[in-house]
C-alpha cells in the first residue's frame, strides 16, 4: 500500500519536474530532465515491482522516498533565493 502511493507520488513529482520549464521558467536548470527522469523511474519501479517489495527492503523504499523528498525541498529553498525580487514578484502575479 506505502510503494503504491510512493510511487504514484513520485510519477507526479517526475512529470511537474519534466513539465517546470513550460510552467515555471525562472525555476527551471538545464538538468532537470535528468532528476524527472528519476522520479519516474523509481514511481514506476515501485508500482510495477509492489508484489515483491515486502519486509525490509520496504523499509529501504521509505527511506530513499525521504532522502529524495529532502532533496527536492532543498532544490527548491535554493532555486527560490536565487531569484531576483522582479522574479518573485512575477511568479506570484497573472501578468505571466
Amino acid at each position: 500500500m506505502l510503494n503504491s502511493i510512493f510511487g504514484y507520488l513520485f510519477l507526479f513529482v517526475g512529470l511537474l519536474i519534466l513539465a517546470l520549464p513550460l510552467i515555471l521558467v525562472e525555476l527551471s536548470r538545464p538538468r532537470d530532465w535528468l532528476i524527472g527522469g528519476l522520479f519516474l523511474f523509481l514511481g514506476l519501479f515501485l508500482i510495477v515491482e509492489n508484489d515483491l517489495l515486502r519486509g525490509s527492503i520496504s523499509l529501504f523504499v521509505l527511506s530513499i522516498a525521504i532522502l529524495y523528498g529532502i532533496m527536492i525541498s532543498e532544490i527548491i529553498q535554493t532555486r527560490w533565493n536565487q531569484l531576483s525580487l522582479e522574479e518573485k514578484k512575477r511568479i506570484g502575479s497573472f501578468e505571466r
